[in-house]
């Protein structure tokens, strides 16, 4: 068997083939031939390819740079971060900012406290009572009638006590009956005004407050939201200093009628008081010399 073999001689730079024989075991050279010319410019060709080569690591070069690239995004990632922070930072300082706001509604909360405290004191000299439409027919239909009844006869006593003007009045009294006998017991110490309009203001009304000269008004009675509602919503509109509604000598046909007239005036400013705080306020100390026989009233 024949076999022709080709190779590359480094020491003498060329191409060269071996051609052997195989016999059994023995294995002998035949002929050795030089390549030609031809052959030999396949090694520039492959010097070449190692040329490729550096155009190859050219390629990874630039992929180092598009490594590059890929840190400056990453920079640019944390710049974005930094924003972020920046934001939160504005954030932070909008918070403090309503921390301020809400600092200066504490503050007017203190002087709406402060405003309270000076102005809540009465004092009988300041004062006219009225007493709302307390008659025959409609007294019958109010809910908790008997607490009303009791209240009302209290604030009546504690005027004529402390000679605080008071004031009744009757809604079509030809229709709905006189006052009842059981809030009112003495003839002389009220001035009574009939009247058609729900509210209180009428002109005679209205001359005589103006005469009296008082600047605080007590108003109690029925029903709450008709002729008391209407009365201090327009009392409140006058020349008052002051206009207190009696919340528990008070009263309509539904509870609910009250509990939404009251929620209207106290929307409105009216102040909403009970018939024992304002007993206290009036009489201010236990030396008052009407102070044991106006407080047994309430116990």
């Amino acid at each position: 068997m024949r076999i022709k073999i080709k190779y590359f001689d480094d020491k003498n730079n060329e191409k060269k083939e071996k051609e052997i024989e195989i016999i059994g075991n023995e294995i002998s050279i035949i002929e050795q031939k030089e390549t030609s010319d031809d052959n030999c410019c396949d090694e520039d060709d492959d010097g070449d390819v190692f040329e490729d080569d550096d155009d190859d690591d050219d390629v990874f070069e630039d992929d180092d740079d598009d490594d590059d690239d890929f840190e400056d995004d990453d920079d640019d990632d944390d710049d974005f971060e930094d924003d972020d922070d920046d934001d939160d930072d504005f954030e932070d300082d909008d918070d403090d900012d309503d921390d301020f706001e809400d600092d200066d509604d504490d503050d007017d909360d203190f002087e709406d406290d402060d405003s309270l405290r000076a102005d809540f004191s009465i004092n009988e000299q300041d004062c006219v009572f009225i007493m709302v439409d307390m008659q025959e027919k409609l007294l019958s239909k109010m809910e908790d009638r008997e607490l009303l009844i009791k209240n009302t006869s209290i604030l009546n006593k504690i005027a004529m006590k402390l000679n605080i003007p008071l004031i009744i009045t009757e809604q079509a009294p030809e229709k709905l009956g006189q006052t009842d006998g059981a809030v009112i017991s003495s003839q002389d110490y009220h001035k009574k005004f009939s009247k058609t309009l729900f509210s209180v203001c009428t002109n005679d009304i209205m001359q005589y407050l103006e005469d009296l000269n008082n600047s605080v008004i007590i108003i109690y009675g029925i029903e709450s939201h008709v002729c008391v509602l209407q009365s201090c919503l327009d009392l409140n509109r006058k020349e008052f200093k002051r206009v207190l509604l009696v919340t528990d000598a008070t009263s309509s046909r539904t509870k609910d009628n009250k509990k939404v007239a009251l929620d209207i005036c106290r929307r409105c400013g009216i102040e909403l008081i009970t018939t024992e705080i304002l007993l206290f306020m009036l009489l201010k100390d236990a030396n008052h010399p009407y102070f044991k026989e106006l407080s047994s009233l309430i116990k």
